[in-house]
């Protein structure tokens, strides 16, 4: 009866080492708070989880407190075996309780690094359908987002949608499409083409090689981008001025991607609508992606 009440049974029986690691191990969902929790898992077993581990931190507890007492022929109290003492662990009980709570509501505020999957191939081979990401969600004027970073943002034209793309222009930046070539401020980036191709391959298994080339900008960010399509309708664009407090960005799968250049969908992306900052793939369908940079 007494490890009903937040542990004293081991306190009873004379194990207040094991007392005060169960009343400890309420914090582990502090842990499950923090942890990012992958898109793919329903938040209600992700509830059911945390409960479900309290249940067997229980049942564990209340099996060992059984098995100790049957193992044991006879036992002299000890100094704590009072009933004031067992009160004690109770209003203990309850005060690490309110406080795992509290920390709980603290932590779920003020949470900044949130997982998030990529559904689509607009930023292959940076990214790729199916990868799972960390991003830090602090905000634009916490991330300073700067030519070459990737970043994820409100759509413009519906602020539900997040999107991820690059930065590549900034405020009173001009930005022109010739020929695939990127033009910044009337210079053309450096565009080289990579030794090798990258493969790509469709959900009915078939493969296709599609031409790399590794751009970079002025400011040193280098990433590498592919052409689907040698001049394709996004290949050769007007010339594009970025207002004031917006950026332009664009896909790294320059042909499959609905970026800025497209001023209907996406167009300037306002400050505030950049709110995040990707980190590293922590799940991937390719295993070997696990752990890759985002942001070099």
């Amino acid at each position: 009866m007494l490890h009903w009440f937040l542990g004293a049974g081991y306190l009873y029986i004379g194990q207040p080492r094991r007392y005060f690691l169960y009343i400890s191990l309420p914090f582990l969902t502090i842990f499950f708070t923090l942890l990012p929790r992958p898109e793919f898992i329903d938040p209600r077993l992700y509830i059911g989880a945390v409960i479900a581990l309290l249940l067997c931190i229980y049942i564990v507890s209340s099996i060992d407190i059984f098995m100790t007492c049957a193992r044991r022929k006879e036992y002299h109290l000890k100094r704590y075996n009072k009933w004031w003492i067992y009160l004690g662990s109770y209003l203990c009980g309850i005060v690490i309780y309110s406080f795992n709570l509290s920390l709980l509501h603290i932590f779920d505020q003020q949470r900044q690094i949130r997982p998030y999957f990529i559904p689509s191939g607009n930023n292959i081979p940076t990214l790729t359908r199916g990868d799972y990401i960390l991003a830090d969600s602090c905000g634009f004027d916490c991330i300073k987002p700067q030519r070459g970073d990737m970043v994820i943002l409100k759509l413009p034209t519906n602020e539900s949608i997040d999107y991820i793309e690059r930065i590549v222009g900034l405020p009173g930046d001009t930005i022109q499409l010739t020929n695939g070539v990127v033009y910044l401020n009337g210079e053309a980036l450096p565009k080289l083409r990579a030794p090798e191709d990258y493969f790509q391959v469709d959900d009915f298994g078939n493969a296709e090689k599609i031409a790399q080339f590794k751009e970079t900008l002025p400011n040193g960010p280098e990433y590498t981008v592919l052409d689907l399509t040698p001049n394709g309708p996004l290949d050769n664009t007007p010339e594009y001025y970025v207002p004031e407090g917006h950026y332009f960005v664009m896909g790294d799968n320059r042909d499959n991607s609905a970026d800025s250049r497209i001023l209907s969908q996406i167009g300037y992306v306002p400050a505030k609508n950049i709110y995040a900052k990707p980190l590293f793939i922590y799940w991937s369908n390719d295993l070997s992606r696990i752990g890759k940079r985002v942001n070099q």
